[in-house]
């Protein structure tokens, strides 16, 4: 199957589906050519109960405000491919994102949503691509997530010699949580940074074990698949019976106008993108700030890639 500019040429089911929505005549003036017109029938139920509580405009991250205070942290931003966070996010349509999730099924295997009467593709490195990020492998940061080096993480989020503990899940007994009082400062910036742009959260007193491997990656330079994280969000609130939130609107909004996704702008309902831009650097850190020495980061960073590459047993 070839894929010319992010949609799909063809396929079989999904060709057939569009085609015969697009026969349908067209809609007379004054009315919707798309919106619930061009709903995929089996996700027509989920379009009307979508009734989302949360649609937060993201604003860009204060790019000189981090480069002042956080040069180093600016430096990796650019080096790891982060460095469209600085950038305006753009408004979002509301009526595009909503259509966008109706036709997204996570279990496709193509990655192809219908919107709009069109297939558009929507993969880990079409988002990668539309960010200018690296589409690097994900196998090492889920190796990472399954299997922590929790010595050189606690010393790399907290201080060398932290004693700082995972919170326990009640039931499975496994290290779920990780307190964000115990980082600092270094740590708490990027833990803004991907709450505010890469993985979408309000409260994070304690960070989940998804998080907290996310920020130990990008803190000793390592590459990670944003694309990955954005499409695995998508799709857990696709299939989530709680359906009040739809993630990364301004993002959705951007990529499908990028893709020539047809816009009614007389119907569809738009919020203005931010002026105001997103701080990362204001902290209210308790007791004193520690940050690790040069020798220390070399010790770590060569404790994590032999861990990486299977030549360590766990360390606890």
């Amino acid at each position: 199957m070839k894929r010319k500019g992010g949609e799909a040429a063809s396929s079989m089911t999904g060709a057939q589906a569009v085609a015969a929505v697009a026969a349908m005549c067209p809609q007379p003036p004054g009315q919707r050519e798309f919106g619930i017109n061009s709903i995929p029938l089996h996700t027509m139920d989920w379009y009307n109960r979508c009734r989302p509580k949360h649609i937060h405009p993201k604003g860009a991250i204060q790019e000189h405000n981090v480069k002042a205070k956080y040069l180093a942290i600016w430096k990796d931003i650019q080096d790891l491919g982060l460095s469209d966070v600085f950038k305006n996010t753009g408004d979002i349509n509301l009526n595009l994102v909503g259509e966008f999730y109706a036709g997204l099924a996570p279990p496709d295997t193509e990655e192809l949503v219908p919107i709009c009467r069109r297939l558009i593709y929507f993969s880990a490195k079409a988002i990668c691509d539309s960010l200018g990020a690296s589409n690097v492998p994900v196998e090492p940061l889920e190796q990472f997530i399954r299997r922590p080096t929790y010595r050189e993480l606690r010393h790399t989020l907290c201080r060398v010699g932290s004693t700082a503990t995972w919170v326990r899940d009640k039931e499975t007994n496994h290290d779920k949580r990780f307190p964000k009082k115990k980082m600092n400062a270094e740590a708490q910036v990027w833990l803004k940074l991907i709450n505010a742009r890469l993985l979408p959260c309000n409260h994070d007193t304690l960070v989940s074990r998804v998080r907290t491997c996310v920020l130990y990656f990008f803190m000793i330079g390592q590459r990670v698949n944003v694309g990955h994280l954005i499409r695995h969000q998508m799709a857990s609130m696709r299939t989530s019976k709680k359906i009040d939130r739809m993630p990364f609107p301004n993002f959705l909004t951007r990529f499908l106008q990028h893709e020539w996704v047809g816009e009614e702008p007389e119907f569809d309902h738009t919020i203005d993108q931010l002026i105001r831009q997103t701080y990362i650097t204001n902290l209210q850190l308790k007791g004193e700030a520690w940050s690790l020495i040069g020798a220390e980061r070399n010790a770590r960073d060569d404790s994590f890639m032999a861990h990486l590459y299977g030549m360590m047993d766990l360390q606890l």
